[in-house]
Parts: structure tokens; C-alpha cells; sequence
């Protein structure tokens, strides 16, 4: 079976584009039984030249979220040609209003892509997304949330995350006194972060634990400046590579992953399960995890003294208990290696070329 995975041209979301597109493409390859490529979505609705040799030769296109506006007609014209199309759904409905903080983003990036012409997308993405869902042979969802929003709309195929295990077995936790709290904040709207209840326990916890430092990461510098945290028990690592990625998460003693961290619930998603194959204990006050990751956590209220309680356990437990898995944790956390989860991937996008369209 041969695979071409459509991205935005400049991704707003690295993460996302990393995890739902390139992730996969190199797994399937890796089969050497299939094969993937990835093209823009701007090559794909100008119809160029790689864009008609590499979906020609495709059995299945597979868009990343942003069918709407031209992507439409080019789906048209592949449709025509008799190609099993399948939209992956990446982003809950409120990151597609237009009062949302991530939605100018979105806006930005469909330009850059050539997808749409100005700075507003009309009708709203929703009714659009609508609109080619009719289009295509059906839609994979990443999140139980994203999946209760759509069902009623399409035939949705629950495709969670799968990690490359590789990319994180062959990394030592790192040694280092006291211990390290993390925060990979996903640089929200710094008033959102500067207000969170995570921010003001981890202030408290700070005042009461002198050994304890925190890591933030994806945070603005001018953010991170502000928070009010003593400046020798807090650190800032940005623009840390993806083949550095794994060493970042093998200082981290303890993740944190709030609501408010300005991430989608995909990308919560993915953080606990980075959290689980690396040993790490983390707490959530995310109502959108999905089952079972929320089992192998700690999920709470979001308030700080909910927060302030659960990080003060976590505090004087882990220095004893540094790199040993929760209960069940590690092993569901290496359950996900996409490589041993590859034929259920291609088996539920085999499904679409099955199934006549509708649900």
C-alpha cells in the first residue's frame, strides 16, 4: 500500500505535524512491505508536478486537518481519480473560533499555504470542515475528545499516538541533586500562564522545597522572566531539537501538564505518554485525556491547592523513587511503539478503502 501524508505548508503546530505525519511516514517505511511520502498542502492544491506524481501514485491521501477553502477543489480532482481520501482531524472545535488564541495561528498558516487568499476563512472552519467530510471517504481522530465533537458529522476511525520507542529507550536519566519539576508549556498567552493555579503552587512549592528546581520549556523568554519563582530554582530550554528532545525529558523528575497550558488535548495526549515511557511521574488537571492514559497519572482539580498538595507528595517521593515506573505505566507506555502497532495504522486506513463513503 502506498501512503501520501498532505501537511500545511508551514505547520502552526510542529508538534502535531511531527506526531501525525512524519512519525508515521518513517514507521511505514520502515515496513519496507509499504511506503509513505509527504507532500504540502501548498503543492497539493497548486498541482504541481510532485504533487501529481507523488498523489498518482498513492492508493491513500491523508490530509492534516485543513481540508477547507482550495483544498476542497484539489480534492475534487483526486476524488475524480478514484483515490481513497481521509482527513485526520488534529484540533478541537474551540481552536477553530475565531475568538480563540491558536485560531490567528491556524489563519496565518492556511495563507502560507496558499489555501486561502486573505486574512479570513469564510464560511468558518467548521461549516468547511463539514463540507469535506462529505467529500472524502472519511476522517481518523487522534482523541477521544476530538472524536465525541465529530462522530455525528462522519465515519470516524479512533486513531491514537504511537510513539517510536526507539527514540527514548536509549536515553539515561539524567543524575541531579534535589529534584526537577517540568513544564512543557506550549507558549500560551502569557496572561493565561502567569494566571494558572499550576504556576501559583509551584510558586509555593518553591518557598517551601529549596532543593526543588523547575524546567520550563516552549515558553516565551519575556514569560518566563516574569513568573514568580525564585531565579535559582528555575530554568528555561527552548528550541530544543527533535533528536534532543528525549535528553530535555530525562531531566524531569516530575511533569506537570495543565489545562491551561495553551496545548490541545492531543498534545496533552502526548506529553503523558512521553511521561510514561520515560519513568516519570506527572500530574494533570486536563479533563481530555484519553483512557487509559489518565489511569497511569495523577489527574486532579485544577486548583492550587490541589496542585500544591499533589506536587508536595510527589516532592518528598521522588528522590527515592527516581526512574520506577507507576504501576502499569511503563509497560502501556511501550504498548504504543509504533512500530509493533503499524498493521492496525494501515489497517484502519485500509478500512476507508473498503467502505463506500457515508456512516
Amino acid at each position: 500500500m502506498k501512503l501520501a501524508f498532505l501537511h500545511p505548508h508551514n505547520p502552526p503546530d510542529l508538534e502535531l505535524h511531527y506526531w501525525r505525519c512524519l512519525v508515521q511516514a518513517e514507521a511505514i517505511n520502515r515496513t519496507r512491505r509499504h511506503s509513505a511520502r509527504t507532500l504540502s498542502l501548498k503543492d497539493f492544491v497548486l498541482g504541481t508536478e510532485m504533487a501529481e506524481s507523488i498523489c498518482g501514485k498513492a492508493d491513500i491521501l491523508i490530509i492534516q486537518h485543513d481540508l477547507v477553502a482550495s483544498v476542497l477543489s484539489a480534492v475534487q480532482h483526486w476524488k475524480a481519480r478514484d483515490k481513497t481520501i481521509i482527513l485526520d482531524i488534529q484540533k478541537p472545535l474551540d481552536d477553530m473560533l475565531p475568538g480563540s488564541p491558536r485560531y490567528q495561528k491556524w489563519i496565518k498558516s492556511l495563507q502560507e499555504s496558499e489555501i486561502i487568499p486573505g486574512p479570513q476563512l469564510d464560511p468558518e472552519g467548521r461549516v468547511q470542515l463539514e463540507w469535506g467530510l462529505k467529500l472524502v471517504d472519511g476522517a481518523t481522530v487522534a482523541t477521544e475528545k476530538i472524536e465525541r465533537e465529530w462522530q455525528d458529522h462522519a465515519r470516524i476511525n479512533y486513531l491514537p499516538v504511537y510513539i517510536p520507542i526507539d527514540s527514548y529507550s536509549n536515553v539515561s536519566r539524567e543524575t541531579h541533586p534535589g529534584t526537577v519539576i517540568g513544564w512543557i508549556a506550549g507558549n500560551p498567552p502569557r496572561d493565561i500562564f502567569l494566571g494558572s493555579n499550576a504556576l501559583k503552587a509551584l510558586n509555593q512549592i518553591c518557598q517551601a522545597y529549596p532543593s526543588i528546581r523547575v524546567l520550563f520549556a516552549d515558553l516565551e523568554e519575556d514569560t518566563f522572566q516574569q513568573t514568580p519563582l525564585p531565579e535559582n530554582q528555575k530554568t528555561l530550554e527552548n528550541k530544543v531539537p527533535r533528536e534532543g528532545w528525549a535528553n530535555l525529558l530525562s531531566k524531569i523528575d516530575i511533569g506537570v501538564i495543565p489545562k491551561q497550558s495553551g496545548k490541545s488535548s492531543l498534545s496533552l495526549d502526548i506529553r503523558a505518554l512521553e511521561y510514561l515511557v520515560m519513568k516519570t511521574p506527572w500530574i494533570s488537571s486536563s479533563p481530555d485525556l484519553s483512557s487509559p492514559l489518565e489511569k497511569y497519572g495523577t489527574v486532579i482539580d485544577d486548583t492550587a491547592e490541589d496542585w500544591y498538595f499533589r506536587l508536595s507528595n510527589l516532592a518528598v517521593q521522588t528522590p527515592h523513587a527516581r526512574g520506577i515506573p507507576c504501576s502499569g505505566g511503563y509497560l502501556y507506555g511501550i504498548s504504543r511503539n509504533i512500530d509493533d502497532r503499524i498493521d492496525d495504522i494501515l489497517g484502519s486506513y485500509r478500512e476507508f478503502m473498503m467502505k463506500p463513503r457515508g456512516f
